[in-house]
C-alpha cells in the first residue's frame, strides 16, 4: 500500500544512505526454471499465498487464497497420480465434478513424495485445505484492444489487466495453475510480479503468431512511454532480464543433452528467443536511459551496437578493413553512447568512445570533461555554447550545475536572475517558459545555500515547480521559522515525490536506488534537526546544538566518499547550522568540503572552501588542510613553511587538541622535507624520532604511521645504497678488468654497503615491527617488507661472512 511505501521510504531515511562499497549485495534473482509443474504448484503455495493466511492484514484476498491453495492441491495430488500411472491421462482434475466429491484423503496425500518434503507446520497449515469445498465466480473481462496499456493508468491496474489478459491465453498444462491464481493476482501484485514471466512463457511457447505479436506490442508501448511512467517500464526490464535468464538457462540444457531433446522443446525455445529478439534494442536503450538505468541502458545500446558491426562485417572488404575507412558507428550513435558512459562516471569508457569519433564538437568535449569533473573547463565550454544561444534550455542549466559544484553560488544566483531578466523582456515561448522554471529553481538553490532566507521565501512564493531541490527548500524555510504543521506537510510532499523513482530504481540494485536514498537521508537529517532544535526552543534541551553537529557528521561519515553524493549533505547541514548561529559547525562543515574536493583534486572548489572556512574564527584542522591543499598546488615551499612554523594563535583554536595538531602538522613537515629533499637523510632520522618519542603518550594509530614513515625512509635509504653499491662494483671490475664475480667479496664498495647494511637494516625490521604492533593499517605494507627483507639480507650477510658485527 501506499501508507506502507512511505513507512519504508521513512525507515531508508533513517538508516542512511550507507556506502554501497560497504554492502555486499546479491543481486535479487527471484524466476528460477522451474520444469516440474508440481514443483512450481507448490513454490507458488509454500512462498506466496500461505502468506496471506499467515498474515491477519490481508483479510480481503484470504478467501481467494485459500480457494487457490485448495485447487492446486488436488492438482497436485492428480499430477502425481499421473506420475504414478506412467504418464496416462491429463493430470487435470475434472472441472465438472462438484468440489465436494473431489476432497481428498490425507492417508492418501501422505504417501507422496512432495507431501513429506514439506516441513511440520507447513503440512499442519495445508491439510485442512485438503477438505475444503471453496469455489469462484468468474467474471470474464472485457479488453479495449492491445496494447493493454494507457498512460493514465496506475502500475497496479495496468498489471493486473495484462496478466488477466495472459491467464486467458495460456494454454498446455500449466493453465490450469494459472487459471485458480486469476482472482489472487487481481488483489495482490506481488503475486503477479511473480508470475509474470511464467505466463509470457507459456504464452509464447504455446501461443499463437497473434499471441506473441502483442505480448511485444505490449513491451514495447511501454518501453516508448518509459519517461512518463518509470515504474511500468522497470517490470518490462526485469520481465525480460527474467526472460532472457530462462533462454540462456534452456540454451545450455539443450547443449548438454542434444540426443534426447525433443522438437517441441527446439521449437518452444526459437519462438521465445525470436520473439525476445524483435524488442529494438536501440529503443529499450533510450527508455533505460530516460528513466536514469544507465548500466542497463548500456548494456542494451552496446547489443545494438555489435549487431550493427556484425551486420555490416559481411560487407567490408579486407582493403577497406586495413585501411580503416569503414566507421560502422555514426555521430549521432557515438554521442549517445558518450552520454550514457558520462552518467556511469567512467572516464576510461569514455577515453576509448573518442577513438570511434571522427571529430570532436564542444558538446562533446564537455561531456568529457564533465564526466572527468573538471568542472572549470566545462564551465568554460558551456560559457562558449551560450553565446551563439544564449537562451538554450539545456547549455544554461549545465552551466548552474558546473557553478553549483564549483562553490560559485553568488555567480550561479547572479546567471540565473540575468537570465531571467532576459526572458522577461522578450516574447514568451514554450521553450523559455520552461527554462524559466528550471532558473527558478537553481535560483532557490543558490538562494539557500548562500543563506540568503528572505530571497528563497519570495521565490518560492512565485515557483510553481514540485521537484526534490524546491520541496527541500520549503523544509528549509519552514524549519527556519520552526513552524511544526508546515514542516511537517513539506517534508511529507517531497518525500511521496521520490516514490515512484525508488520504487523502479529498487526493483533493480541498490546503486541505482542510491542517489534516491541520498535525498532520502536529507529528508531524515532535516526532521532531526527539527525535533532538536524545537526541543530546544519549547522544553529547554540543554546541549542541543552539539548533539545535532555530532549526529549529523556521524551520518555523513556511512555515505559514499564523492563530491557528488557529499555536496548536498554539507550543503544542507551548513544552512541548519547556519540558520540558528551555529558558526564553528559550518565553518568545520566548509572543511570537510575542502578536504573532500582537494582529493577529487577539485583546486578552485577546494581553495574557495578554505576562505569560507576561515572567514571567522578557523575550525581545527584549518592550516594543517590549508598546507595540505597548497602543496598539491604545487606551493610546497609555502606548504612546508606553514607547518614547521604554525601560527601562534593554535593552541587558542585548538584547545586541548593542540599537541595532537602540533603533532601531525610535524610530521607533514617531515614527510615533505623528505620527499623535497629539503633535508639531509640525518636530520629526516631525527626528526622521526623526536617524533616517536612525542607519540609515546599519543594515540596508538599515530605511532603505527610514524613508525611506518620512518621505516619506509630507511628502506628506501638501504635500497639507495645497495644500488650505489652495484654500479660501482661494474665499475671497478671494469677499472681492473677482472671478472664481476671475483670482485664481489673484496669489493671496497661491497664492504661499505656491508656497513651501512648492518646499520640501517635493524631499524628498518624494528620500525616495520612496531608499525605492526602499533596496529594494522599498513600491515599490507610492513608485514611482507619486513619478511623480504629478513630472508633478503640475512642470506647475504650469512654468505659473505667476515666481521660478525655484521651479522646482527
Amino acid at each position: 500500500s501506499r501508507q506502507q511505501r512511505q513507512q519504508a521510504a521513512e525507515c531508508l531515511g533513517v538508516l542512511g544512505a550507507i556506502d554501497p562499497a560497504r554492502l555486499q549485495l546479491e543481486p535479487n534473482r527471484a524466476f528460477q526454471t522451474i520444469h516440474d509443474d508440481v514443483h512450481f504448484a507448490m513454490k507458488i503455495i509454500t512462498e506466496h499465498l500461505l502468506r496471506f493466511i499467515r498474515d491477519p492484514s490481508t483479510t480481503k484476498v484470504v478467501d481467494k487464497a485459500a480457494y487457490a491453495i485448495q485447487e492446486l492441491l488436488k492438482l497436485c495430488v492428480c499430477l502425481s497420480n499421473a506420475n504414478a500411472k506412467g504418464g496416462a491421462g491429463t493430470g487435470t482434475p475434472n472441472s465438472g465434478e462438484n468440489s465436494s466429491q473431489r476432497t481428498m484423503a490425507l492417508e492418501q496425500v501422505e504417501r507422496l513424495d512432495w507431501w513429506k518434503g514439506l516441513d511440520a507446520e507447513t503440512r499442519t497449515q495445508l491439510t485442512p485445505y485438503l477438505k475444503t469445498t471453496y469455489y469462484v465466480q468468474i467474471n470474464r473481462q472485457r479488453y479495449h484492444g492491445s496494447p493493454v496499456y494507457r498512460r493514465e493508468d496506475t502500475c497496479r491496474i495496468w498489471l493486473k489487466n495484462w496478466i488477466v489478459k495472459l491467464i486467458d491465453r495460456t494454454k498446455g498444462k500449466r493453465r490450469s495453475i494459472f487459471t485458480v491464481l486469476r482472482a489472487v493476482v487481481k488483489e495482490h501484485p506481488p503475486m503477479g510480479l511473480f508470475i509474470l514471466p511464467y505466463l509470457v512463457l507459456n504464452v509464447c511457447m504455446h501461443g499463437e503468431d497473434r499471441d506473441r505479436t502483442e505480448i511485444l506490442a505490449e513491451i514495447m508501448a511501454v518501453v516508448d512511454d518509459a519517461k512518463c511512467n518509470s515504474e511500468h517500464a522497470q517490470i518490462v526490464f526485469q520481465l525480460l532480464d527474467e526472460i532472457t535468464h530462462w533462454v540462456e538457462d534452456h540454451r545450455r540444457t539443450l547443449g548438454h543433452r542434444p540426443d534426447s531433446t525433443s522438437t517441441e522443446e527446439e521449437d518452444s525455445y526459437t519462438r521465445v528467443k525470436d520473439t525476445l529478439g524483435r524488442a529494438p534494442r536501440d529503443r529499450l536503450a533510450k527508455a533505460a536511459f530516460s528513466i536514469g538505468a544507465c548500466a542497463r541502458a548500456y548494456m542494451y545500446y552496446e547489443e545494438y551496437l555489435r549487431s550493427l558491426r556484425d551486420g555490416m562485417a559481411s560487407n567490408v572488404t579486407s582493403t577497406q578493413s586495413s585501411q580503416g575507412r569503414v566507421r560502422w558507428c555514426e555521430p549521432e550513435q557515438v554521442s549517445f553512447l558518450q552520454r550514457i558512459y558520462s552518467f556511469l562516471h567512467e572516464p576510461d569508457g569514455l577515453a576509448g568512445i573518442a577513438t570511434l569519433r571522427s571529430t570532436t564538437t564542444i558538446v562533446e568535449q564537455t561531456l568529457d570533461y564533465e564526466t572527468s569533473l573538471d568542472w572549470n573547463n566545462a564551465l568554460t565550454c558551456y560559457e562558449l555554447l551560450l553565446q551563439s544561444d544564449p537562451m538554450h534550455a539545456e547549455h544554461n542549466s549545465k552551466l548552474l550545475t558546473c557553478q553549483r559544484n564549483l562553490g560559485q553560488y553568488s555567480i550561479m544566483l547572479r546567471h540565473a536572475e540575468g537570465v531571467m531578466a532576459q526572458i522577461k523582456e522578450t516574447q514568451a515561448t514554450g521553450q523559455t517558459e520552461a527554462l524559466m522554471q528550471d532558473l527558478q529553481g537553481y535560483g532557490i538553490q543558490a538562494a539557500w545555500r548562500l543563506g540568503d532566507w528572505e530571497l528563497a521565501e519570495t521565490k518560492l512564493a512565485k515557483c510553481s515547480l514540485l521537484t526534490f531541490e524546491i520541496g527541500l527548500a520549503r523544509c528549509l524555510v519552514h524549519l527556519r521559522a520552526m513552524d511544526r504543521s508546515a514542516f511537517m506537510s513539506a517534508i511529507s510532499h517531497t518525500r511521496d515525490g521520490l516514490l515512484p523513482f525508488l520504487g523502479a530504481a529498487s526493483m533493480e540494485s541498490y546503486e541505482r536506488a542510491y542517489p534516491t536514498i541520498v535525498q532520502l537521508q536529507l529528508l531524515s537529517d532535516l526532521e532531526r534537526s527539527f525535533e532538536l532544535l524545537f526541543a530546544m526552543k519549547n522544553e529547554g534541551l540543554c546541549n542541543a546544538k552539539e548533539t545535532l553537529h555530532c549526529e549529523l557528521s556521524d551520518r555523513i561519515q556511512i555515505t559514499e566518499y564523492t563530491p557528488h553524493t557529499r555536496e548536498p549533505l554539507l550543503s544542507l547541514h551548513r544552512a541548519v547550522f547556519g540558520m540558528h548561529g551555529m558558526h564553528d559547525a559550518v565553518a568545520s562543515s566548509w572543511l570537510s568540503w575542502a578536504k573532500l574536493s582537494r582529493k577529487a583534486r577539485h583546486f578552485q572548489t577546494a581553495s574557495a572552501a578554505i576562505l569560507q572556512a576561515g572567514r571567522c574564527q578557523p575550525p581545527s584542522g584549518f592550516y594543517m588542510e590549508q598546507a595540505k591543499l597548497l602543496y598539491q598546488q604545487g606551493h610546497k615551499t609555502t606548504a612546508i613553511a606553514i607547518v614547521e612554523s604554525p601560527p601562534k594563535d593554535l593552541a587558542v583554536i585548538e584547545g586541548s587538541q593542540v599537541c595532537d595538531q602540533r603533532a601531525k602538522m610535524q610530521l607533514l613537515a617531515v614527510t615533505w622535507n623528505q620527499a623535497t629533499n629539503q633535508k639531509q637523510a640525518k636530520e629526516v632520522i631525527s626528526d622521526y624520532e623526536d617524533l616517536i618519542r612525542m607519540y609515546q603518550d599519543s594515540r596508538t594509530e599515530r605511532q603505527e604511521k610514524v613508525h611506518f614513515a620512518l621505516a619506509t625512509f630507511l628502506d628506501k635509504l638501504l635500497n639507495g645504497y645497495r644500488q650505489e653499491m652495484k654500479e660501482k662494483m661494474i665499475e671497478e671490475a671494469a677499472r681492473n678488468n677482472e671478472d664481476k664475480q671475483r670482485a664481489t667479496t673484496a669489493s671496497p664498495s661491497m664492504k661499505m654497503f656491508q656497513t651501512h647494511l648492518a646499520d640501517i637494516l635493524p631499524k628498518v625490521l624494528d620500525g616495520y615491527a612496531s608499525s605492526l604492533a602499533c596496529g594494522s593499517k599498513h600491515i599490507y605494507q610492513s608485514l611482507p617488507r619486513m619478511l623480504t627483507l629478513w630472508f633478503l639480507y640475512a642470506d647475504e650477510l650469512q654468505d659473505n661472512g667476515g666481521d660478525n658485527s655484521h651479522k646482527r
